[in-house]
């Protein structure tokens, strides 16, 4: 309680995000017993505790319920970003209230119940909402080419010029295709299409060219997302592309028939060079970023490439990056490694690589493991050159805590005794805690047995005095503890 009550005092709220540590999980516990008072069965929570909860601001219904008009409106604005009203189902929330509303449509039709009353089946029909219920969205499959320049389908290339009549002709609403739902939309605001219009425009001319990645946000998905309309417009279907927005892309030099499964290649292996031009090598470390994903992506298809397998690595592919030194292995794996510390170091601002988050914080924990080997006067790896290199970015060899001494972690049982009214720790919110209790029992043991032990006289004595049991078995648990309590000051009124 007093960790959240912390917590409410330096973020201002009560809302501790989930999974965060075991602060949102006992919050969750806590909402857990809420829901069981409400219904009326035994809780662990006491109501004074509740109150104690609800006084600081605790929210235990942290779900409200979005109108009905506040999606309506989502979908207004949805509308005049893209032209139509097919939310994919990858958007999130207003995805399933558009289905909802499909779903309570077709009930109406089959007379049946429906919480799709008349006023709002005007409102959704006044703004040309798709009624259609769509199983299955198709993904628009990239043509696949072997070649490196030119993008070409079975029958020839890819044309550009599109029939007039056909985009006069063309309705706004369609059913047959995947469209992006921006997902920075709920955090920036929706962006019209001149907005984003005006953004490549600029875009150019920063880059020289249009050809906007996916992966750099809004922009890249709206590109990707015009190339997708243009290109069922000229296999005549739908398409939310009007004659007037495709004129304006044309005059701006806008390239329809590039291929969005060739682009990302080309792009970073422009940044690539990039790269080398600055750091003078091609070895892009991992944690980097996007660039450093791509380059190990790289690697492993020259895996499979040597080994025989199925590679997206062409001849072509395979040349270019030959010809930039991209392969050359002459500098030891040691260096590499050390470069992506040094590089994690100017990031975060320490050396500290979490564990298990990849290959970097394995390669830490072994120059550890190496530190420790010359401390104990052991052959090792780690050469002295290598530890005050890694010495120099501030990497810390032992990173465990000082050992606390046994009277801190007595002081501390007292308190929980205090304030629980028992000794019997939980390994939850309570793990150094519990370990030493556990220590003093297992100590405990080797003394009945007449074996070597830790724990001296004074030490027992005072355990003895604050009524600690040893057995655990003769002690009750928390929750029985809790509820025996619960029970005896109900019995009372």
């Amino acid at each position: 309680f007093q960790e959240l009550l912390h917590f409410r005092n330096v973020h201002g709220h009560t809302n501790v995000p989930h999974r965060s540590g075991p602060l949102s999980g006992w919050v969750e516990h806590q909402r857990s017993g809420f829901r069981l008072l409400v219904k009326g069965k035994p809780s662990f929570l006491t109501t004074e505790r509740r109150w104690k909860l609800e006084s600081i601001g605790l929210i235990f219904k942290i779900h409200p319920r979005v109108s009905w008009e506040t999606r309506f409106q989502e979908v207004v604005e949805f509308k005049k970003v893209h032209g139509h009203t097919i939310v994919p189902r990858n958007s999130g929330q207003l995805a399933g209230w558009v289905d909802a509303q499909r779903q309570a449509y077709h009930q109406l039709q089959r007379g049946e119940s429906s919480s799709l009353k008349k006023d709002r089946l005007e409102k959704l029909e006044g703004i040309g909402f798709t009624f259609k219920r769509l199983n299955q969205c198709p993904r628009v499959s990239e043509p696949q080419s072997d070649q490196c320049y030119n993008v070409q389908k079975e029958d020839g290339p890819i044309s550009c010029d599109v029939n007039d009549e056909a985009v006069a002709q063309s309705p706004i609403e369609h059913d047959q295709t995947t469209f992006v739902l921006n997902k920075e939309t709920k955090k920036t605001g929706v962006r019209s299409w001149d907005d984003l219009f005006q953004e490549l425009v600029e875009y150019k001319n920063v880059h020289s060219h249009m050809n906007v990645p996916y992966m750099v946000g809004q922009l890249g998905r709206w590109v990707r997302d015009q190339r997708v309309q243009f290109r069922l417009l000229s296999e005549g279907k739908q398409s939310s592309l009007t004659k007037e927005r495709l004129e304006q892309m044309k005059r701006t030099g806008f390239d329809f028939q590039v291929c969005a499964a060739r682009l990302p290649w080309e792009t970073r292996f422009r940044e690539l060079i990039d790269y080398r031009n600055v750091h003078g090598h091609t070895r892009v470390p991992r944690s980097s970023g996007t660039l450093g994903n791509w380059v190990n992506f790289q690697h492993n298809e020259f895996s499979l490439r040597n080994q025989g397998k199925r590679s997206s690595l062409t001849d072509c592919r395979f040349l270019k990056l030959k010809n930039i030194g991209f392969f050359n292995t002459a500098t030891p794996c040691w260096d590499l490694r050390f470069q992506e510390l040094l590089h994690f170091r100017n990031v975060h601002g320490h050396t500290n690589v979490p564990r298990r988050s990849g290959p970097l914080s394995a390669w830490v924990e072994i120059q550890r493991s190496g530190f420790r080997l010359l401390a104990q006067g052991k052959p090792s790896l780690l050469t002295t050159e290598k530890r005050r290199k890694l010495e120099s970015i501030g990497l810390i060899f032992k990173i465990h805590p000082p050992r606390v001494p046994w009277e801190t972690r007595f002081q501390e049982l007292v308190e929980f005794k205090k304030v629980h009214g028992h000794m019997r720790v939980p390994l939850k919110n309570c793990g150094q805690l519990y370990r030493w209790v556990d220590t003093q029992r297992h100590a405990y043991r080797l003394l009945q047995e007449g074996e070597s032990y830790s724990l001296k006289k004074d030490r027992l004595e005072k355990l003895e005095g604050i009524g600690f049991l040893f057995n655990t078995k003769s002690e009750p648990s928390c929750h029985s503890l809790n509820y025996a309590q619960e029970t005896k000051n109900k019995m009372q009124d």
